[in-house]
């Protein structure tokens, strides 16, 4: 019996020899395959410091990839990917091949990229992990989707992520956008797709299933190694059916809502920054606003444009317009009414039972609450909610200290009234995509 047991024991040693055999064996050939690919269009490979990294001319300055070639089949799916189309995208994780119309790029949370360096903040921002989202654009022209990243970017991956984080962590997995489907002439055609797209297509998905992402900047080489990610479990994809990206934002605008959604634990922060989206959009609308009612009288039925009593009457009338619309509180209420709609901000507030019975509480002192019911008259929503916005902005921004019967209510961090601020932000998100949807445009064709 032991007899046989020793056998057995050196048979799996021998076995498992020869297949460690037989991969190195396999993984050899792979590279040498992707040494020929190489040669024949300009690239090499070299054996450094960093393990296998492929040289290759960007922009006429060489740019080093190291290879992580641990995955069976990773080494020649970028043998086919290498050619003279082969391109690193700007600052971005990203590369492309344009001779087969192909990009991928690495994407992360919407947030910016944590300034602490500790265990917590690392793993909160690089735990995007939607499941397979695809779309196609709306003139069928291209193909975008959202998945696991693939073989191709798995053997760059050294090049494109801090692999230092992967230390402790089960399985790790990066998720990518990935755009095909059409030819591309430059690296330059090429980024400006991926941005477009990736701008587009997080903004609108972040809308619907709140999966708004961001193309990760490609880290420094060599990187330092001081990060480290805990061993967590992965979260349950998400895979909502979702359209291709169609909108151009204006992008100024965008980084505003960005940098509100970036802040989930600071509640002053996010409202500010989706009331500045707003304000960013004020002149616009204040000024289409005067548009309207001017237009409106000239248009009116006893309109005499012969007459000086009506030309004093225009006047008149765009120097009111003008004075009304010069006050913030009146610019917002225009662009309130301009992009969320009178209709459209009542229905809103009526399909969400919490926020509804949230404005209606009187959780603020000074600030105006908004009674909402099927009877409301849209206009007198709107009316409302611009003055509880402005009433907000202006609580959060001045904080001045003095007494006596008309001192300012002070809105102070960790209190009631803060957490109040907190339940306003679902609306004031609701009314920052609002005004970038209003203001965007047909995404040009690429």
């Amino acid at each position: 019996m032991r007899a046989a047991a020793l056998r057995a024991l050196e048979e799996g040693i021998v076995r498992e020899r020869q297949e460690r055999q037989k991969r190195e064996r396999q993984q050899a050939e792979a590279i040498d395959r992707l040494v020929a690919a190489a040669a024949a269009t300009g690239a090499n490979l070299t054996r450094g410091d960093h393990r296998l990294a492929l040289r290759f001319e960007l922009a006429g300055q060489p740019f080093e990839a190291p290879l992580s070639d641990d995955r069976p089949g990773s080494i020649d799916s970028l043998t086919a990917m290498v050619g003279p189309g082969l391109v690193i995208l700007g600052a971005y994780s990203a590369f492309a091949q344009l001779d087969e119309g192909y990009i991928e790029a690495l994407v992360v949370g919407a947030g910016p990229e944590p300034e602490a360096d500790t265990v917590e903040e690392w793993h909160h921002w690089d735990s995007y992990r939607p499941g397979i989202i695809r779309a196609v654009a709306p003139d069928g022209g291209w193909r975008i989707e959202l998945s696991p990243g693939s073989a191709v970017f798995w053997c760059l991956r050294e090049r494109f992520v801090d692999m230092s984080r992967e230390f402790n962590r089960d399985e790790p997995t990066y998720t990518t956008l990935k755009i095909s489907g059409r030819p591309l002439s430059t690296p330059d055609e090429a980024l400006k797709l991926l941005t477009l797209a990736a701008g587009s297509w997080s903004f609108d998905i972040d809308g619907e299933c709140g999966l708004g992402f961001r193309l990760a900047l490609r880290p420094p080489w060599p990187l330092p190694d001081h990060r480290r990610s805990p061993r967590r479990a992965r979260p349950a994809a998400i895979e909502p059916s979702v359209e291709g990206p169609s909108r151009a934002y204006d992008s100024e605008a965008l980084a505003f809502y960005w940098y509100a959604r970036a802040m989930p634990r600071a509640p002053f922060v996010q409202f500010l920054a989706f009331y500045q989206v707003l304000e960013y959009h004020f002149t616009r609308y204040a000024h289409n606003r005067g548009v309207q009612e001017v237009a409106a009288l000239l248009a009116s039925p006893g309109a005499d444009l012969h007459s000086l009593a009506f030309h004093a009457k225009v006047f008149d009338a765009i120097a009111q317009v003008a004075r009304s619309q010069r006050t913030e509180l009146a610019q917002l209420r225009a662009t309130i009414e301009a992009t969320a709609t009178a209709t459209g901000l009542k229905q809103r507030i009526l399909s969400d039972p919490a926020l509804r019975a949230h404005l209606r509480a009187n959780a603020v002192t000074g600030v105006a609450s908004v009674r909402v019911n099927a009877n409301s008259s849209p206009a007198s929503v709107v009316e409302a909610v611009a003055k509880r916005v402005y009433d907000l902005r202006c609580m959060v921004v001045h904080s001045k200290e003095g007494g006596g019967a008309n001192a300012q209510v002070l809105l102070l961090p960790q209190t009631p009234q803060f957490l109040a601020v907190e339940r306003d932000l679902p609306l004031m998100r609701y009314l920052a995509r609002a005004a970038l949807s209003a203001s965007s445009s047909p995404l040009p064709p690429l």
